[in-house]
């Protein structure tokens, strides 16, 4: 006859190895949706302020960079240039494919002297397994 001790102790073994598995088996998993797009907004709106469009213009989606190239983006997000600050206030993902990236804006317009804040949203589309930067017809 089996100790009942022997088997709760192998109880408790193999649970405790099914917990660390489970653990480690997470480790590969990749991130959230609204993470993936967290990090790749603040990249672009990083690369904005720095005044690096080349790279910025990298974040837009593969459909709008087949009909444009980084000069017309330039031309669009020259404004982009007084930013101060882009603070991402949030993520939301509406669709498996679809999320709005709302940042807290801080700029200067020089002539009127004045600083202003203000929120503004950008769509980000997933393609091809990657999120980018819905970009809308002009």
């Amino acid at each position: 006859m089996k100790s009942p001790r022997l088997g709760r102790g192998l109880a408790s073994m193999m649970l405790a190895m099914q917990l660390v598995l489970t653990g480690c088996a997470g480790l590969g998993q990749p991130s959230a949706p609204e993470e993936i797009v967290r990090e790749r907004a603040s990249a672009w709106a990083t690369a904005l302020i720095d005044g690096d469009i080349k790279t910025a213009f990298s974040y837009t989606s593969p459909g709008y960079r087949m009909f444009s190239d980084w000069g017309r983006y330039h031309a669009r997000v020259q404004g982009a240039s007084s930013w101060k600050t882009a603070t991402l206030r949030d993520v939301i993902c509406t669709t498996e494919t679809a999320c709005e990236v709302t940042f807290i804006l801080e700029y200067s317009v020089a002539k009127m002297g004045v600083d202003i804040r203000r929120p503004r949203t950008y769509t980000w589309v997933l393609s091809d397994g990657q999120w980018w930067l819905y970009v809308p017809p002009s």
